[in-house]
């Protein structure tokens, strides 16, 4: 999975409500893409090596059904 493909995800599936990139090559660049899902409830992204707080910051804010966000093994990501 890429940036690309996400880019592609997000918009040819806008009614996608669980999604998961662990361990993906995808980057903040990709991920931000997600913001366009508003249906989005669960997303998992763990292991995102080039993860970073503003990408969460803006996932957060505008996916406002998401209930389920994992950021494990992602060393980069702060309070």
């Amino acid at each position: 999975v890429t940036d690309q493909s996400v880019k592609a995800f997000a918009e040819h599936c806008p009614e996608l409500q669980y999604v998961g990139f662990m361990g993906c090559s995808v980057t903040s660049k990709g991920v931000i893409h997600l913001t366009k899902l508003r249906n989005l409830s669960s997303l998992d992204l763990r292991h995102i090596t080039e993860l970073d707080n503003e990408t969460v910051m803006e996932i957060v804010k505008r996916c406002k059904n998401l209930s389920s966000l994992n950021l494990c093994l992602n060393w980069i990501i702060n309070d």
